[in-house]
């Protein structure tokens, strides 16, 4: 539940801070990235707050500049990996330090 409730509020202002500097074309939409992708993103963290931080802060990457694909890459990383009984902990740092 916790984690939950972190993940909402680190997303909402990652699309607020990101929809404060984007033209109106560019911008995403109010319930952005909505409850299923948030659910799936607590069920991947399970207890780990350190895997919320680590994400946010790479979804939140101003270099990229597109909260938007570098959730879909944590996603869709996670699901690669998922199959391979690799740690969380391990999955979460490996997709930061591929980019």
């Amino acid at each position: 539940h916790n984690i939950a409730v972190l993940l909402d509020f680190e997303l909402a202002k990652i699309r607020d801070d990101y929809n404060a500097l984007s033209p109106d074309d560019r911008q995403l939409p109010p319930d952005w990235p909505g409850s299923q992708l948030v659910y799936t993103l607590v069920k991947i963290a399970g207890l780990l707050f350190i895997f919320v931080a680590t994400v946010c802060r790479f979804i939140r990457d101003s270099a990229w500049c597109d909260p938007d694909g570098q959730l879909a890459k944590v996603l869709e990383y996670q699901s690669e990996i998922q199959q391979s009984g690799v740690d969380k902990l391990d999955v979460t740092y490996c997709l930061v330090l591929d980019r």
